[in-house]
């Protein structure tokens, strides 16, 4: 299947889910995959895998996170990406990438699912991002993320609060204290730990704001690894009670730099939800077979609107599956790293053993 043609089987499932089926369109992909991925291809025969034989989206193989520190996992040549997304860096140095031939499906994704769990409505608001411009992070995921709903959502009194490598929260303070003399609702918008210090800094100005009805917060990343670090409900509880904001409006989005997609937490439940063109399941990273209900494994997401690199990818993250849904519990640790790991060393000899 060609390109332009695999592009708009997807926009049209992002657009209309009752336009085709998840299986059907998943299989597609895969094939697609699989003629125009070389590294991937050589992963898929090191599992004795090929897509006349497939017949689920579960019997498609997932690529751990960690290969895309190995190799560049696309479809489309370096030089014809419009833009590629790069990951952290680790202790080794390495850094993954994933390529995008251009940026329509991932926006589609992107703003299709953010107007259905971000935004009230359709129209614009105004918004505070606390996290740099993409001319700061050209390669930064959340950070064009930010740019697009700042650009396609947001009033023209919107500011970004981050640049330069610092963050100006007079400016925040501001913004904030403006909001509340106009009765003007706002949506703060930026990486959890950027809100950790902003609540830090308010307490030592003993600052508090009432924000008006109608404004939200949404955070992501989680402060795993920061130098403060709490669990997502009692983050959701203080930005709640520093800004006054009903815990419902305090959204959680889980994105990866090698997905082209973002999930949304459930008001207090936890449950995170994925659009209709991403499939979720929870595994057992030792041997890759699906857990049952209720049972902890690692994540793995089949992304549709992923099809520049892999369809599949399992990540390094612990969930629980539940009723078509699943529940982040943070990043593997013991047996399940141990497994994640082994992933990688599995990949990494597929992909080396095949011409």
């Amino acid at each position: 299947m060609h390109y332009e043609d695999i592009k708009q089987r997807i926009l049209t499932f992002i657009e209309n889910e009752e336009r085709d089926s998840f299986d059907s369109l998943a299989l597609q992909v895969f094939a697609y995959q699989y003629e125009n991925n070389r590294i991937y291809r050589k992963f898929c025969r090191s599992r004795k895998v090929h897509p006349s034989k497939v017949q689920s989206y579960q019997q498609i193989p997932p690529v751990p996170v960690g290969a895309f520190k190995e190799a560049d996992i696309t479809c489309t040549p370096i030089d014809e990406a419009e833009k590629y997304f790069q990951t952290s860096g680790t202790t080794s140095g390495k850094q993954g990438r994933n390529y995008h031939r251009d940026l329509e499906v991932w926006t589609a994704s992107m703003k299709s699912h953010f107007e259905g769990n971000v935004m009230k409505d359709k129209c614009r608001v105004k918004m505070a991002i606390l996290f740099p411009h993409p001319k700061e992070m050209p390669n930064s995921s959340l950070s064009q993320y930010l740019y697009t709903a700042i650009r396609d959502y947001g009033t023209e009194e919107s500011v970004y609060i981050a640049s330069n490598g610092a963050y100006d929260f007079e400016k925040l303070v501001s913004f904030l204290v403006e909001s509340e003399r106009t009765n003007t609702p706002v949506y703060l918008l930026g990486a959890t730990f950027s809100f950790i210090h902003f609540v830090e800094y308010m307490r030592g100005k003993n600052l508090q704001f009432q924000l008006p009805k109608g404004s939200r917060l949404m955070d992501t990343g989680g402060s795993k690894g920061r130098a403060i670090e709490m669990r997502s409900d009692q983050f959701k509880q203080m930005v709640a009670d520093a800004f006054n904001l009903p815990l419902e409006d305090c959204v959680n989005m889980y994105g990866m730099t090698e997905l082209s997609s973002q999930f949304y937490d459930q008001n207090r439940s936890g449950q995170q939800k994925a659009p209709h063109w991403v499939k979720t399941v929870v595994i057992n990273p030792e041997n890759s077979l699906c857990v049952q209900d209720g049972e902890r494994g690692i994540l793995v997401h089949y992304d549709l609107a992923n099809f520049h690199s892999v369809l599949g990818v399992m990540t390094e993250d612990l969930g629980i599956a539940e009723k078509n849904q699943f529940y982040l519990l943070g990043r593997s640790e013991g047996a399940e790293a141990k497994g994640c790991s082994l992933a990688v060393e599995q990949f990494r000899n597929g992909v080396s053993k095949w011409n």
